[in-house]
């Protein structure tokens, strides 16, 4: 009852934080306020990769066979890689060793064929 009485006495404020991001963005986009270094990279690049390279499939029929297994078993990132003038087959790149090794083992257990982890420089 004490609130209805006091209702034209109580005043409700909601203050709101500033918005520091508008009030410093002449100051973030002035090209003069920072200072990089000439050898300094914009961007990330990948400097190696894996591949997993079955160099036994020479024959077209097995290389097939072989990838309908693959792509039953969710493996659909595969590559031929040109090495000394002959054509390989490889699944890949990966980014990361341990999950080339991780496929090789996937693959092993499930076609019996046991792949080579080959390093790529990019």
């Amino acid at each position: 009852m004490n609130y209805i009485e006091n209702f034209n006495k109580i005043t409700y404020s909601l203050e709101l934080p500033d918005n520091k991001i508008i009030q410093d963005e002449n100051h973030i986009s002035d090209k003069d306020s920072f200072d990089l270094d000439e050898e300094f990279l914009l961007e990330k690049k990948i400097t190696e990769s894996w591949v997993l390279i079955f160099p036994e499939l020479t024959n077209n029929d097995s290389k097939n066979n072989f990838i309908k297994e693959l792509k039953s078993i969710g493996i659909n990132s595969m590559v031929d890689l040109k090495s000394k003038g002959t054509v390989v087959f490889g699944i890949g790149p990966f980014v990361d060793k341990q999950m080339a090794e991780m496929i090789s083992s996937k693959v092993n257990d499930s076609t019996g064929k046991k792949g080579l982890i080959k390093r790529l420089n990019n």
